[in-house]
């Protein structure tokens, strides 16, 4: 199993940002502002759970939606055994969306 950490480098508008992510997932606005600003994770789910289509949506939708409003979207492959953490030198796979998009519909 991997997850998936969706990393928002550049937010356009960051109150619309937020609101947008916050339609998929609950997440306080002051935590949310936090990553954004530092270039941290927002959002690094679990694939292929029991809830996997619940995480498909919230992750595309994630996705999806801030790059409708312009965001740089990022998005890495971390192993299940790994925490991610953007200071450290661990090699973390950077994904396209159209990849992710592939294995979400592979496992549906």
């Amino acid at each position: 199993m991997s997850k998936i950490a969706v990393i928002i480098s550049n937010s356009v508008n960051l109150t619309m940002s937020i609101q947008a992510i916050r339609e998929y997932i609950n997440v306080p606005i002051a935590e949310l502002k936090e990553k954004i600003a530092h270039k941290q994770a927002v959002y690094i789910p679990t694939l292929f759970q029991n809830d996997k289509e619940e995480v498909a949506k919230n992750l595309m939708g994630i996705i999806n939606s801030c790059e409708a409003l312009g965001d740089t979207v990022k998005l890495y492959e971390v192993w299940d055994d790994v925490d991610y953490d953007p200071e450290e030198e661990v090699d973390f796979k950077r994904i396209s969306k159209e990849y992710l998009e592939n294995i979400l519909e592979e496992n549906m």
